[in-house]
């Protein structure tokens, strides 16, 4: 077992892509340095028959699986003891996570569904390797807008869409992509949240206040976004791909 070495921060050097685990450098919080960072698609179960004809199918829809990532680091420390502390720090901040790769655009809501730790023969470095389902998407977008817009969605697939909405005056009743929303108050965000699933103002439920059957999506592409009277309204979607 490798004593405590007091020059390891000056003599240990990251060599692999800055890796952010929620945004924060793992390899200065961890001294985890990233060896590998594999994405995989989800596997899909599709329920089909083939047309009479045998020459196409007829495809009733089916499910798709998340993606994987399956994220290897190397992970040491001044000492033998301090590598396994720092082994433990990163399970613990991977649980449920935000991956992102410094040289690239796309980060990855994930949750960690196995790891393994094995001796790399070098002392104090361990190889850790951790397996993930994630989301695939950029960074949230925010637009503000203050009246009828057309937002674009670079992603490939629907997304929830936030509207918050800015009243400068009191107003009985609101329509924004055919959601009525009625007493908004000067001064007070209301926000319907398709992102997390919520409708709020000023953090107070206001659900009652509206008559959304569904939570609000933006589709890839174009998207108009309508409303009722001309207000400051900041849209906020993180474009979401297959």
């Amino acid at each position: 077992m490798l004593d405590y070495n007091p020059e390891f921060s000056y003599e240990d050097k990251c060599v692999g892509e800055k890796c952010l685990i929620d945004y924060k450098n793992a390899y200065q919080e961890f001294n985890a340095d990233l060896k590998s960072f594999i994405i995989s698609p989800g596997s899909i179960s599709n329920q089909y028959i083939i047309q009479t004809g045998q020459s196409s199918f007829l495809d009733f829809g089916g499910t798709t699986e998340p993606k994987t990532a399956t994220v290897e680091f190397y992970v040491g420390g001044a000492s033998d003891e301090q590598a396994h502390e720092n082994i433990s720090n990163l399970f613990l901040a991977c649980k449920e996570c935000i991956l992102k790769r410094e040289l690239h655009r796309f980060e990855y809501p994930a949750l960690l569904t196995g790891k393994n730790v094995e001796e790399t023969g070098v002392e104090p470095y361990y190889l850790v390797t951790l397996d993930f389902i994630v989301v695939q998407r950029l960074p949230l977008v925010s637009a503000d807008i203050s009246e009828p817009a057309i937002i674009y969605n670079e992603g490939n697939i629907p997304s929830g869409v936030r509207y918050i909405l800015k009243p400068p005056i009191n107003i009985s009743s609101f329509n924004i992509n055919g959601i009525k929303v009625t007493n908004l108050h000067a001064g007070k965000n209301f926000i319907i949240d398709g992102i997390s699933g919520k409708i709020t103002e000023n953090g107070n439920n206001r659900f009652a206040s509206t008559d959304i059957i569904d939570f609000p999506k933006i589709f890839p592409g174009k998207n108009e976004i309508n409303m009722s009277y001309n207000i400051p309204v900041t849209v906020e979607y993180y474009p979401l791909f297959e």
